[in-house]
């Protein structure tokens, strides 16, 4: 690596983040010269941080002091020692200044990329500005802080990818739960699974394998942090990721806590992702209230909230949780809303706006990827349609997000009964479409429809947070060709009802009426005005008033008016004139 090193006295005017100055004196014994290790771990923190130039030699001043005169080693030596004292040699490049007598030893570091630098003797630290008068300082760098570090070089971190250097597979025992190695197996041989492959193989060993729960150090399989999430007993669970953990409560109508329950405690017993999950699942059925819609032999089931939801809300708050966050993934149930809130912000640049349409982004991918290959979660990776659509069918308030922070994801679900008749026609026209996705869209547009009654093209695609105008405008033209949207109105001033069958046949025909009836009403109104002020008015006055073509709708219109007596007609049809009838 080839550096060129600016002037000393370039470096010379002050301590900054990518500078730092020492004076050759060990701190222990000030006869000797600086130690290798302190060398090491200037060099180490400098470069966890942007990079920089340590001088060896200068006071914190930044006065040229020089290197210590026992210091006997030449430079290329001690650059050499240093690079040693690294897990891993840094790219470092040595340079001697002289100021008359005096020498100055200046290093360069490069910023870590992919992974931070540590030393041979497990000191890890990075130099930040914290405030203050005293400048920048090193200090230790906290695996907390990883992930961030990370994906600001733009280095994907996965915590649940690490490999558990000291838990063999050979004593797998000792770290994994049975029962949840129990119910894997039955999970296989019942078929619910979304991964083939796990019923072609043989043994745990190569199951696990499949799920790439296993990694390889020094020739011997060892677990991720992944496996002990998924499978892992209580004892190991709390020892190596104790942040991995949930709360879940249920609030009365009358604001008792009937549940509140602790991972690892009476109740929610067992830590480990598989038993936690599952458990939960069976909490909820016990819990969440249902009725049910029978349609002749047809029965649907309606749960004051999703199933479907539910479950995917709470594989998603662990998988995209921040697992160097030791704070718990939080369930709350109140008759009313359901909440779930887990640590850790969106990843990367998931936002509350954008994550309906947002590609799968889990920051756990090994995880997530386990979870789905054992069906635990939506196979795609795209868990969220399914939240949306459960909210969409059961014609509820969207899921909200709008709580979220920088440091916590919270998930708001309402309840709510809803029109039967409307949730009927839901279940049964959109069984035949099994893209979810479009499920999603063209549910999500009707379901704003019947909720606002009426809305323009702009307003109806921006209810779907995060859709594209074309993805919309496409949308919407499908459905008005399948017969479920119209039109009023034209040009600007046009809007977007439910069409007159699809009201009827959700309960409410009155409400076509209503609306086409005012749209009409509304224009005859502003003919009227138009004629009063100025006299009398065209029919391509008329259009233009309107903001709609000249066509047969605007002479239907003009007719319609002078056969209920608001109007008197004067001339043929294209030239005609239409004035205000005579007292």
């Amino acid at each position: 690596m080839k550096h060129v090193f600016p002037l000393l006295d370039a470096l010379r005017r002050g301590e900054t983040l990518g500078v730092e100055y020492k004076r050759d004196l060990d701190a222990k014994n000030k006869r000797r010269p600086v130690s290798d290790e302190t060398l090491a771990e200037s060099l180490m923190a400098l470069g966890n941080a942007d990079g920089g130039y340590f001088l060896l030699g200068v006071d914190n001043a930044g006065n040229a002091l020089g290197i210590h005169p026992d210091r006997s080693v030449s430079l290329a030596d001690l650059r050499g020692r240093v690079s040693r004292k690294f897990l891993s040699a840094p790219p470092l490049v040595a340079h001697e200044y002289r100021e008359g007598d005096r020498r100055i030893f200046a290093f360069y570091i490069e910023a870590a990329k992919q992974n931070p630098y540590q030393l041979q003797s497990g000191s890890l630290k990075i130099r930040k500005v914290l405030g203050g008068k005293q400048g920048p300082e090193n200090i230790p760098f906290s695996l907390a802080e990883l992930p961030q570090w990370q994906a600001q070089r733009g280095v994907h971190y996965d915590f649940s990818s690490q490999l558990i250097t000291d838990m063999p597979w050979g004593e797998h025992e000792r770290f994994l739960n049975p029962l949840s190695l129990d119910l894997l197996q039955r999970r296989i041989a019942d078929g619910k699974i979304n991964n083939p492959n796990l019923r072609s193989v043989s043994g745990l060993e190569q199951q696990m394998d499949t799920l790439g729960l296993l990694g390889t150090v020094e020739g011997r399989k060892v677990l991720t942090h992944a496996a002990l999430i998924l499978f892992g007993n209580n004892e190991a669970l709390r020892e190596r990721i104790p942040a991995h953990a949930a709360q879940f409560q249920v609030f009365a109508p009358d604001g008792s806590l009937p549940y509140n329950l602790f991972s690892g405690q009476p109740g929610l017993e067992h830590l480990c992702l598989l038993l936690l999950a599952t458990r939960i699942e069976e909490l909820f059925r016990g819990i969440v209230p249902r009725r049910e819609l029978m349609d002749g032999l047809f029965r649907i089931d309606i749960p004051a909230f999703g199933d479907d939801a539910l479950r995917e809300a709470v594989m998603n708050a662990f998988i995209h949780r921040d697992y160097t966050i030791p704070e718990p993934v939080i369930v709350q149930i109140t008759p009313e809303l359901f909440t779930i809130t887990n640590p850790g912000g969106f990843y990367r640049d998931v936002t509350p706006q954008n994550i309906l349409f947002h590609e799968p982004c889990s920051r756990n991918q090994r995880l997530a990827q386990a979870c789905a290959d054992i069906g635990l979660m939506e196979k795609s990776g795209r868990g969220v349609d399914r939240i949306f659509w459960d909210q969409i069918r059961f014609l509820r308030p969207m899921p909200s997000y709008a709580e979220s922070t920088d440091d916590t994801v919270r998930l708001t679900l309402s309840g709510g009964e809803g029109s039967l008749k409307a949730i009927r026609w839901m279940f049964q026209y959109f069984s035949d479409i099994p893209d979810m996705r479009v499920r999603v869209v063209h549910g999500g547009l009707i379901h704003a429809l019947i909720a606002e009654g009426e809305a323009s093209r702009d307003t109806l695609i921006a209810a779907l947070s995060g859709l594209s105008k074309e993805h919309g405008l496409r949308a919407i033209t499908e459905l008005i060709n399948a017969g479920l949207i119209t039109r009023i109105g034209h040009g600007r001033g046009q809007r977007l009802i439910l069409s007159a069958k699809f009201q009827k046949d959700l309960g409410m025909p009155e409400a076509f009426v209503h609306q086409a009836g005012l749209d009409r009403e509304n224009q005859q109104q502003m003919i009227l005005r138009y004629v009063e002020v100025h006299g009398s008015i065209t029919r391509r006055e008329a259009a233009k008033l309107l903001n709609t073509p000249a066509d047969d709708s605007v002479y239907k219109l003009l007719r319609r008016m002078v056969g209920n007596g608001r109007l008197t007609m004067t001339g043929s049809r294209a030239t005609a004139r239409y004035s205000l009838p005579k007292a």
